[in-house]
């Protein structure tokens, strides 16, 4: 038994319309039905709001347990958002206040497929922020998420439109990742569509965009197949598809073309963020930290402090920050600090006499000047540029630690840089930051607000029980 779960939602209360979502609805159902290679399809679309489909999908689930499932096929195509470590598909009637209520989790849509039981689950999700999120050179919880995913299913095909940071492309008639998936059956020519040759179409047909990536997570032996070509088939998609017409259109091909680099130059827009934005949001991180307090039992080894710093200068290691962005093209308000050093150095006077003895020669001190890495600046109006949370020992037999955030701001990014290290003790009083550690790093959109807090909260609260686990490895009396 072959089942489908069909999502499109074209009409929102609190967020913008998707007319092309009816159309993605409406051709990957007529592409089920007229494969006649499903057993039941479950359609939802337009409206759809979070009590109706709750609902009837707990009905659908209850119904369909006990039955031999060999494939879930799921299909969502509409807002979405990946927040607080959880992917949420937007239904029509979401409010923020409220987002469980008001929308699908991915783990709630999960929980439903496992107790069925099947043997094979896709997932085709054309949706914002459906993907995983680019972190060059960071490991990435996004990532992780998803692929983790995969253990609950024996068999699974995972296709999201685009990554977290980006939008999901469409017009009036179809987005952008439904319309690859239809043309990579409408392109094969083989007997059967196997989800690996749609796959690996799409991958050729974006991999040259810098707007939209398309992203897959596969656990199968690529051997499986989505449908058996016919002539129907390909009539229902010709529907959908409209392809090149003759020279004589080209004019009119160029102005629909050049009205959609309009609408995306539009779209694109939607994710910068003002000056005030940014300063709102630093200002959150602030108040967060600030209103941080110590949860576990350290409260009573540690004084949690912190302090807001301009001076970049102070920053430990920011030379590593400064080498990263001389070698990383980046668009950051931000650039190397140098500073003009002046140094003296012993200079030999040429001997006039040729082949005299060197006894004749002359030396002489000479000033010259060098430009030395200091660190890098932002020469911007924010609240601050860099904060230490220090978590400072009430016993003297304890050590003190520091947790680091520094930040590179653009006009739609920010990278988070943080690292967490401990002082060396000077004297009876006196303790220095010890700079042996690395920066690591990670990117959101500054619009992101909630998911920058909810990761700002969440390496805070992973150093307190970082500490509390290396005092109980040194301490711990049963060992």
């Amino acid at each position: 038994m072959r089942i489908g779960i069909l999502i499109g939602i074209s009409e929102y209360e609190n967020y913008d319309n998707l007319p092309g979502c009816d159309n993605d609805l409406n051709a990957i159902s007529e592409v089920l039905h007229t494969s006649k290679e499903f057993d039941e399809i479950k359609v939802f679309n337009k409206k759809v709001d979070s009590n109706n489909i709750k609902s009837e999908l707990s009905k659908l689930f209850s119904d369909w347990k006990g039955n031999e499932i060999e494939e879930l096929f799921f299909y969502f195509s509409g807002h979405g958002s990946f927040m607080n470590n959880e992917f949420y598909y937007i239904l029509s009637n979401f409010d923020e206040s409220q987002k469980r209520q008001t929308s699908l989790q991915n783990s709630e849509i999960d929980n439903m497929i496992k107790s069925i039981k099947p043997k094979m689950v896709t997932k085709v999700i054309d949706a914002c922020q459906s993907g995983v999120s680019y972190i060059k050179g960071n490991s990435n919880i996004v990532e992780k998420y998803y692929s983790k995913t995969t253990d609950s299913f024996e068999k699974c095909y995972f296709m999201h439109s685009s990554m977290t940071s980006q939008y999901s492309y469409q017009n009036a008639d179809l987005s952008d990742f439904t319309k690859g998936f239809l043309e990579a059956i409408s392109v094969n020519n083989k007997p059967t569509i196997r989800y690996k040759d749609i796959i690996d179409f799409i991958s050729d047909e974006f991999e040259k965009s810098t707007e939209q990536t398309p992203f897959f997570i596969t656990q199968a032996d690529h051997t499986e197949s989505f449908l058996t070509t016919s002539k129907e088939l390909q009539d229902v998609i010709s529907k959908y598809i409209i392809k090149e017409e003759k020279e004589t259109e080209v004019a009119k091909e160029e102005s629909i073309k050049y009205n959609s680099y309009l609408d995306r130059i539009k779209k694109d827009a939607e994710i910068y963020s003002t000056q005030e934005e940014t300063q709102q949001l630093l200002n959150e991180i602030k108040e967060l930290i600030i209103e941080t307090t110590l949860k576990t039992e350290i409260n009573e080894l540690y004084k949690y402090k912190n302090s807001f710093s301009h001076h970049l200068r102070d920053l430990p290691k920011g030379i590593l920050i400064a080498r990263w962005l001389e070698d990383n093209p980046n668009d950051y308000f931000a650039k190397a600090d140098y500073e003009k050093v002046s140094y003296q150095e012993e200079e030999t006077s040429p001997n006039r006499f040729g082949t005299f003895s060197s006894m004749m020669r002359g030396t002489k001190i000479v000033t010259k000047y060098r430009n030395d890495l200091m660190g890098f600046e932002q020469p911007i109006d924010i609240p601050y540029k860099y904060i230490t949370i220090d978590f400072s020992p009430i016993y003297p037999n304890l050590t003190q630690y520091a947790l680091l955030f520094t930040f590179l701001i653009s006009k739609k990014d920010i990278k988070v840089f943080y690292a967490f290290t401990s002082y060396t003790e000077t004297d009876w009083s006196r303790r220095e930051i010890n700079i042996n550690f690395k920066w690591s790093s990670d990117d959101f959109l500054i619009k992101n607000k909630n998911q920058i807090l909810e990761f700002i909260s969440n390496i805070i609260s992973g150093t307190e029980k970082n500490i509390l686990k290396a005092l109980q490895e040194k301490f711990d009396t049963k060992k």
